[in-house]
């Protein structure tokens, strides 16, 4: 992904694409990324591959700091019950 346009929504798993970005690259990052805690989600009961890390989202958004401009934001969507980790 060294040619990835940066005008754009990119989904994808984090871990792969992030390191490939330019630092200070990113105007806004929105993620809701796996929480590490192995439950199924949904009314499916979907396991989410390689959720078993509990810093994964911490992981995640570690990575994703250092891609942002300056004042810019990041928000990650995550149930209450897994702020304690933070």
């Amino acid at each position: 992904m060294p040619n990835l346009p940066l005008d754009r929504i990119i989904r994808g798993d984090a871990l792969c694409f992030l390191p490939q970005l330019p630092k200070h690259s990113v105007d806004l990052i929105v993620t809701d990324p796996p929480y590490g805690d192995n439950v199924c989600y949904g009314p499916q009961n979907i396991r989410i591959a390689g959720n078993e890390h509990p810093l994964l989202a911490l992981s995640v958004m570690s990575l994703a700091y250092r891609l942002l401009k300056r004042n810019t934001t990041a928000y990650m969507f995550c149930s209450i019950r897994h702020l304690e980790a933070v």
